[in-house]
């Protein structure tokens, strides 16, 4: 597993500096708990971009996770505790907090999902390489899956076997075009395994909502560089 130390010092880490995170990351390991920032915050701090959405993964369980937040400054939601997220509001900032887990079970649509004490564990369950990757409030990157390389050199790939990353989530087809529109930086070295395994499976779309679907297709034509995506 890499690991990889930034300074906090660089702009891009001055977010890690909020006050808000602070406490929160001491709720969660006052037990000994193990707590990360994850996915787009870290990518975007890398990359030198404005950090806005904060989430979190740690090997707390969400039942535990709920109850440590229900204290005095804290509002948390638990709509989606069956899948390990619990959000939780403080002051202005909100932050997803979801246990390391694993997939038993998908259908494309939802997942049967098992909680994990393992990093690398919820690591190989996400979807694409530079969602896997992790940091402390100290800027060390945790990269178990070699993402920080794929987002150095602009370059979206699936986790393992995109047609069964896929084939868990259908949603991942959209997801995969929209971080092109975001990350990828060269469209003639595209991951042609991805795009074949986004072909075939197209026609599976039509299980989702409307609203999902359109959620990811407006992220893509309000992103950047959205012509990149689609032309691709």
């Amino acid at each position: 597993m890499t690991k990889i130390r930034g300074s906090r010092d660089s702009m891009r880490f001055k977010w890690l500096s909020s006050m808000e995170l602070r406490k929160t990351f001491e709720i969660l390991s006052e037990n000994g708990g193990k707590v990360f920032c994850v996915g787009g915050c870290v990518r975007d701090s890398m990359l030198d971009r404005v950090v806005t959405d904060i989430d979190l993964a740690t090997d707390v369980k969400p039942r535990e996770v709920k109850r440590l937040f229900q204290r005095p400054g804290f509002k948390v939601l638990s709509s989606a505790m069956k899948y390990g997220t619990i959000t939780v509001i403080s002051g202005k900032q909100i932050f997803q907090i979801t246990t390391f887990r694993s997939d038993l079970e998908t259908d494309g649509r939802h997942a049967k999902v098992c909680f994990s004490q393992s990093l690398k564990e919820d690591a190989q369950r996400r979807d694409f390489t530079i969602n896997a990757l992790y940091m402390n409030l100290n800027g060390e990157i945790i990269d178990p899956l070699s993402g920080l390389k794929d987002l150095r050199r602009g370059y979206v790939r699936f986790i393992g076997d995109p047609t069964t990353r896929i084939r868990e989530d259908y949603l991942r087809i959209l997801r995969y075009f929209r971080f092109l529109s975001v990350y990828e930086e060269d469209n003639e070295n595209l991951d042609q395994s991805a795009l074949l395994a986004c072909a075939k499976n197209k026609r599976y779309l039509r299980s989702l909502s409307k609203e999902r679907v359109w959620m990811e297709f407006k992220n893509i034509l309000s992103s950047a560089k959205p012509l990149r995506a689609i032309k691709a």
